[in-house]
């Protein structure tokens, strides 16, 4: 049976959007950098930026004032993977 998928939801879309460009980079970035790789205006980028800040996903230099990853999601990469079963994973392969 095929599972209808409901729309997604735009902010979400946006912050998983700013993460992956924020991974990708080796040095942490300037809000300018990020909103213009996202296609996005400054303000909604920073109201992003902020909320992840806020959660602890995203820290920022105090003397740059520039954007990175933390490792919280290093973290939640962790635990993610603990709860995999690597034989169970790879058992169709």
């Amino acid at each position: 049976m095929e599972q209808k998928l409901a729309r997604p939801n735009q902010s979400v879309e946006k912050t998983l959007t700013i993460i992956e460009i924020m991974a990708e980079h080796k040095e942490n970035m300037r809000l300018q950098d990020i909103a213009a790789k996202a296609g996005l205006p400054t303000s909604t980028a920073l109201r992003l930026i902020n909320t992840l800040l806020r959660r602890g996903y995203v820290i920022q230099d105090s003397t740059t004032l520039r954007y990175g990853l933390s490792l919280k999601l290093a973290r939640l990469g962790t635990l993610v993977s603990s709860h995999l079963d690597l034989r169970e994973l790879s058992h169709p392969i």
